[in-house]
């Protein structure tokens, strides 16, 4: 995929400093399809194919200018002793859970805000003294639907389910016995 982009921006750029080449060459499309004569043609477009020269060399020679400072910053990185790392790593080589942004700190300006709807739970130990040994910030904003709505009604199930147990206790010859009973029970509210 970036070899077949790499070749059309090779070829756009093969285009642009083509321009003198191509401006003069159509000094005979344009006589043809004009009529007027290929002398006055050909003085018409002399002064934009001077000028489109002049900025194909121009822009070859910043293009020049922009590749040699690009290698010189490159040699004086290498002699430097920087190294790369990843462009989130908040300047650290190798960035461990610890030390990457949670959801919670995304989120803190607008659990701020709407802090009646979500009531976020936190827990924080902060530190203490000159060398602190530990320190931690834990932040639990939960599900305002999930707290109120379902886990309720879940937990209602969880206890009729509880109940229910009664008739499932592992015995195949007791299901079967619910299967015929079943079957009786349809039979006889079909007849009826």
């Amino acid at each position: 995929m970036l070899a077949s982009m790499v070749a059309l921006a090779m070829l756009c750029v093969a285009m642009g400093f083509a321009g003198p080449l191509i401006v003069p060459a159509l000094t005979g499309v344009v006589a043809s399809v004009s009529g007027l004569p290929l002398a006055d043609i050909s003085a018409a477009l002399a002064v934009p194919s001077r000028s489109l020269a002049t900025a194909t060399v121009l822009f070859a020679l910043l293009i020049v200018l922009s590749a040699l400072i690009w290698a010189a910053r490159q040699w004086r990185l290498a002699r430097a002793g920087i190294q790369r790392a990843p462009v989130w790593g908040c300047g650290f080589r190798h960035p461990t859970a610890r030390m990457q942004y949670t959801a919670s700190s995304f989120t803190q300006p607008l659990v701020t805000q709407f802090r009646l709807l979500i009531a976020n739970r936190e827990v924080v130990a902060a530190p203490a003294g000159y060398f602190p040994a530990a320190a931690s910030y834990a932040s639990d904003s939960g599900d305002p639907f999930l707290r109120a709505l379902f886990a309720p009604t879940f937990r209602w199930f969880r206890r009729l389910a509880s109940r229910l147990n009664v008739i499932q206790h592992g015995h195949i010859h007791v299901y079967v016995l619910y299967v015929a009973a079943t079957l009786i029970a349809l039979l006889v509210w079909a007849s009826l």
